[in-house]
């Protein structure tokens, strides 16, 4: 839900600020704004290669969580017989293993998607500092002013806090359709015993 609702609009939010940062940079500047814009492919490269390995392990998630829910399910249901076999310390461990997994292979999408925002904060945080060291040789060279390099560092602080936000909308959004991929597919799932149809006549 908040995919196509928050997110949705923080991502538009993030794109219209980073396009007019971006043209108030350029002109502005155009020998700095091609420095500072020059981080801008790794890390769009960065975000689609994690974004794709987010997808993939947020389907593993949902799938370890189905499999936990689907062992509580079979044990409830048949408590009866749990306690006959004084099963229940068996089926709490197979439980415990199963949530255990799948805490585990979140924790493992989490740290990779802070990996990609951390990439994204050190990426963008390095552009402007490359800014101000390039900027300061520029104004004492009298090819910029110190107003200009100021203006052009405030542009590059919105831009970079705006691509870092983006980033992040880009890796809950990866999250988030990986989950719903989920779902359609034991929607669409084919039932291995087929319905007679012979009931519906």
């Amino acid at each position: 839900q908040s995919a196509v609702t928050t997110h949705a609009v923080s991502a538009l939010r993030a794109i219209v600020i980073s396009t007019g940062s971006a043209s108030m940079l350029i002109c502005t500047s155009p020998t700095l704004a091609a420095l500072s814009l020059c981080t801008l492919p790794p890390i769009f490269v960065a975000a689609r290669i994690v974004g794709r390995e987010l997808k993939q392990q947020q389907k593993i998630v949902q799938k370890s969580l189905g499999e936990a829910t689907s062992l509580a399910e079979q044990a409830l249901s048949a408590i009866t017989t749990v306690k006959l076999y004084l099963a229940e310390y068996f089926e709490a461990h197979r439980y415990a293993q199963a949530t255990a997994k799948a805490h585990r292979i979140a924790l493992d999408t989490a740290h990779r998607q802070a990996q990609l925002e951390g990439i994204t904060h050190i990426g963008a945080n390095g552009a402007v500092l490359a800014v101000l060291g390039y900027g300061g040789n520029l104004v004492l060279d009298g090819q910029l002013t110190p107003g200009d390099l100021t203006g052009f560092v405030l542009y590059s602080f919105l831009l970079a806090g705006n691509i870092s936000s983006l980033t992040s909308v880009y890796a809950d959004i990866a999250r988030a359709v990986a989950a719903s991929e989920r779902v359609i597919d034991l929607l669409d799932r084919v039932p291995k015993i087929p319905y007679p149809t012979d009931l519906c006549q």
